[in-house]
């Protein structure tokens, strides 16, 4: 008797052991966050400044501005597509290329501003429109 009371106990513990290992690495709520995203956005890093414009249609709109060369600006402009993926990252890529960028993101100020992360390197950008 002992025995299989014993061995459901260990069942139960890893069970609950296991259960934790599945959790998202983010706070995020993808379906909620999504639509936090939509609008343009102004900021960047300290090399550039960009304008992400989001889309409800999952396209996004990236504006920038490099101020690095002596003879003015340079500003490029590139289109890409954007989810919330399952660990809660926000990611986006070009359709002609497969690579997947995703950042851990965080909505501060009543949702007008967003600090996207990627190991050391942070954008932090204000909404606009």
């Amino acid at each position: 008797m002992k025995k299989i009371i014993f061995m459901i106990l260990v069942i139960v513990l890893l069970a609950i052991f296991l259960s934790g290992c599945n959790e998202n690495k983010s706070n995020n709520n993808g379906s909620s966050d999504i639509n936090k995203f939509l609008g343009t956005w102004e900021g960047g890093s300290n090399v550039f400044n960009e304008t992400w414009t989001f889309y409800s249609n999952s396209s996004l709109k990236k504006v920038t501005t490099y101020d690095w060369d002596e003879t003015g600006e340079f500003t490029d402009v590139d289109w890409y597509t954007y989810e919330i993926d399952e660990y809660g990252e926000f990611c986006y890529r070009q359709a002609s290329i497969s690579f997947l960028m995703c950042y851990e993101f965080e909505f501060s100020e009543n949702d007008t501003h967003l600090t996207l992360i990627f190991d050391e390197l942070t954008y932090k950008f204000t909404k606009v429109e």
